[in-house]
């Protein structure tokens, strides 16, 4: 695995699950924060922020966790046709309202996960994943994830002309999909999720105040926990 946010554990969850829109920054947050809106009864309990941030400073304003993500980040990418989506849910983006996202915008939604293999360091179980949303109800995902059973990898939807598929055959399953191959898929795509000057400072914030208690916590207290809410 080379470096980049692949290897930074401190972002983590935030990393783990990244989603990548093909629609400019301001389309996606005037859409979604209208989502969010019409979810929570109105403008109150949603405020929208805008600014110029650096990766470092995006992941700041991510650090309190909750179980339903609260705090969602949009920004600009050094691909004018992808605007990258981080949020605060304890496993990074999740893919269900990225799919919503390829429906209310009408276009391509890539969700791209990667957590390296278990270790004595590292309770995280391992995850390479990469699934495409068309508009439709058309999607492709290829994914490999570590459970504690061990390796299980799967495939769902028709293949993209560039993957490798004689790969999912193999024998071993994680010679099936790797690291490596992922970059190389998303590279087809257009998008370089683990390249941190791949992701510009334009941003936007949509910050949701549930009308219910949500229970927080920081990555460090996450980690602390074995990357569990109960712990």
């Amino acid at each position: 695995m080379g470096a980049g946010l692949a290897s930074r554990s401190d972002w983590s969850p935030s990393i783990d699950s990244i989603g990548f829109i093909a629609a400019p920054l301001n389309e996606c947050t005037e859409e979604l924060s209208k989502w969010r809106k019409s979810l929570f009864g109105g403008s109150q309990g949603v405020v929208v922020e805008s600014g110029n941030w650096s990766l470092d400073e995006k992941m700041a304003k991510l650090d309190v966790l909750a179980l339903d993500a609260t705090r969602e980040i949009f920004t600009a990418t050094r691909s004018p046709k992808w605007t990258a989506y981080f949020d605060n849910g304890i496993t990074g983006a999740d893919p269900a309202p990225l799919g919503y996202f390829a429906e209310l915008l009408q276009t391509t939604v890539v969700n791209v996960q990667y957590s390296p293999p278990s270790s004595d360091e590292d309770s995280r179980w391992g995850n390479c994943q990469v699934a495409i949303f068309y508009p439709g109800n058309r999607s492709r995902s290829i994914a490999l994830a570590e459970d504690e059973s061990g390796w299980i990898f799967e495939a769902w939807g028709d293949p993209e002309p560039w993957e490798e598929v004689d790969r999912y055959k193999r024998r071993n399953k994680v010679d099936r999909f790797s690291y490596e191959v992922l970059v190389d898929y998303c590279r087809n795509i257009g998008i370089d999720p683990f390249v941190p000057e791949f992701y510009e400072d334009a941003s936007s914030l949509i910050d949701v105040t549930p009308p219910w208690k949500v229970s927080r916590l920081t990555r460090a207290e996450y980690a602390k926990r074995g990357w569990r809410v109960n712990g």
